[in-house]
């Protein structure tokens, strides 16, 4: 599919090459060819791995192994392996990490609630790919954040919070898809769970901007940018540092913005669109729940992030 001058035409820079190669695999799609490459109908993934192996191979034999850009940073990755069920997909990005992402590529995993965390760990143990896990909350300011999520009957032992209230849940495990920073969201999802008065905890977790992650984790270039934080999303998007790191793909969990902050909502569609995004309902994600944007524009040079963030200081 790819020989050497369009590998290094297309994968440069220090680009990611699995993001690369899914603006690739979009464009194909667009122009009407059959992903094919053994995947499925539709999995996006799948295809541009076969793509991305194929421009690695001729990018080290040409230039060496080059830079470690971040393939995959995933903000609320929850524990990873979630169940499919009504009203909700299951992680979109799992089954490709856990047991088709070579050792090359790059993976980012965000998540502030400690048993979810353990569990992501868990769920990821012998993972052929470079994955960093990160135990935290992607907010404004840098420093503790507040979190609230669901008090579960088998944490409540430890619970400050049980001294002024003895609620608690039962093996509700989904439970943990309601975390936010955002307390309203939390208690208008769960109140049904407990005749309209929901047991919330508060939370105590690490937080940190996005100059912090991605300077920490060498974020100088993303493939895929997702995003499942509960109420969040294009916050966090309209506060993402899109001058300094552009990803090739952006996903996001859209359900909340649409229904009660629309117009962030179209704060988000306008300043990805003007930044050379273009919309991809379903192409990677669950397209009734997820939005996508696919870059489309060319890649720019850029110094690193880390240099950019201290120059900005």
């Amino acid at each position: 599919m790819l020989d050497g001058s369009k590998a290094s035409l297309l994968f440069r820079n220090g680009s990611s090459v699995v993001g690369q190669a899914l603006a690739h695999v979009r464009l194909l799609q667009k122009r009407g060819f059959e992903l094919g490459l053994g995947c499925a109908a539709g999995d996006a993934l799948c295809a541009a791995d076969g793509v991305a192996r194929v421009a690695h191979e001729r990018l080290r034999a040409s230039c060496g192994d080059g830079g470690h850009p971040v393939d995959l940073l995933q903000v609320g990755a929850n524990v990873g392996e979630s169940r499919v069920s009504a009203g909700h997909a299951g992680d979109p990005v799992f089954a490709w990490l856990r047991r088709a992402a070579p050792y090359w590529a790059r993976a980012v995993l965000v998540e502030p609630i400690q048993a979810n965390f353990e569990a992501l760990v868990a769920n990821y143990r012998g993972v052929e790919a470079r994955v960093s896990y990160v135990h935290g909350a992607v907010v404004e300011t840098p420093g503790p954040a507040t979190f609230y999520d669901l008090r579960r009957c088998s944490e409540a032992e430890n619970d400050d919070d049980m001294e002024r209230d003895n609620r608690c849940l039962d093996d509700y495990d989904a439970s943990s898809l309601f975390a936010s920073t955002n307390r309203t969201f939390v208690g208008w999802h769960v109140g049904f769970l407990s005749n309209g008065a929901a047991p919330i905890v508060r939370r105590t977790v690490p937080g940190f901007d996005w100059a912090t992650l991605l300077t920490t984790h060498g974020g100088d270039a993303v493939g895929l940018l997702l995003l499942d934080v509960e109420s969040m999303d294009c916050d966090l998007l309209l506060r993402f540092p899109f001058d300094d790191v552009r990803p090739d793909v952006v996903v996001f969990e859209q359900n909340y913005c649409v229904s009660a902050q629309r117009e962030k909502r179209a704060a988000v569609d306008a300043a990805l669109v003007a930044l050379g995004y273009e919309e991809a309902p379903g192409f990677l994600g669950d397209a009734r729940n997820d939005a996508c944007y696919v870059r489309t524009g060319p890649l720019a040079v850029a110094r690193p992030f880390a240099s950019r963030s201290s120059a900005a200081a």
